[in-house]
């Protein structure tokens, strides 16, 4: 067997629950001049589409805005 069959036989799939809402624990936030804020994370439940409403909820008050990216 090659390295990838044995790492397929050894590596569960990720299942991600798209049935959820969308839940991303924010990592990392970056201040792109000129464009704006980007936050990265984990996508841990449901999905993101570009357009879509998401609401920043967090430390400071919750925060309504739109998802103009997705990478």
């Amino acid at each position: 067997l090659d390295l990838t069959e044995m790492m397929d036989k050894f590596i569960p799939e990720t299942i991600l629950s798209v049935s959820k809402p969308f839940l991303m624990p924010i990592a990392n936030v970056i201040n792109i001049p000129n464009e704006g804020v980007a936050a990265n994370g984990y996508i841990e439940t449901g999905i993101i589409k570009k357009g879509m409403a998401v609401d920043v909820v967090g430390i400071r008050s919750t925060r309504s805005t739109t998802c103009t990216q997705v990478q």
